[in-house]
């Protein structure tokens, strides 16, 4: 009988020593490789090729395309793509396309902001991102005559989509 206490004695310290060994590795595992749940999914609006934009008082003339740069003020991204704006603003000017920039705030700070970037001389619109179902920027968007939508990017483009859109634009 004193054989068989000793051995479950035995048993019982060893298996208490797993146990807490495996709680030891599991708290050790959380503090030590805490990994951050994941972000909640963002679903990134775009307007849809194909629909037509609304801009508040801008006249769609049926001969002339546009193209509308979504833009936030303080977006790395709008800053960082603003050399690619400015060859844009070029082409436009030689090929009677029409240029918008979309911005939400008061017309004259999104000037202002157009003019830090030197794109100034852009056509600035008053609206809300959601109005054009944009949410993110930058977002460019080529529009028809009628107002629209032929294509869209969003982000900072490539040096691909940058061709692509000069191509289109040809």
């Amino acid at each position: 009988m004193k054989n068989f206490s000793k051995k479950l004695e035995i048993t019982a310290n060893v298996s208490i020593i797993l146990v807490a060994l495996l709680i030891g590795v599991g708290v050790a595992k959380n503090i030590l490789f805490d990994v951050p749940p994941p972000p909640p999914s963002i679903e990134r609006k775009q307007p849809d090729v194909g629909a037509e934009i609304d801009l508040p008082g801008v006249l769609w003339n049926e001969d002339r395309p546009t193209i509308i740069l979504a833009l936030k003020k303080g977006c790395r991204f709008c800053t960082e793509s603003a050399p690619f704006y400015r060859q844009l603003r070029e082409i436009s000017n030689l090929k009677n396309i029409r240029l918008l920039a979309v911005l939400q705030g008061p017309i004259e700070q999104s000037s202002e902001y157009l003019k830090e970037l030197d794109l100034d001389g852009i056509e600035v619109i008053k609206t809300s991102l959601d109005a054009i179902q944009v949410s993110g920027t930058p977002t460019l968007i080529v529009t028809n005559g009628h107002g629209e939508i032929t294509n869209v990017w969003l982000g900072k483009l490539t040096e691909t989509e940058e061709r692509e859109v000069l191509k289109l634009l040809d």
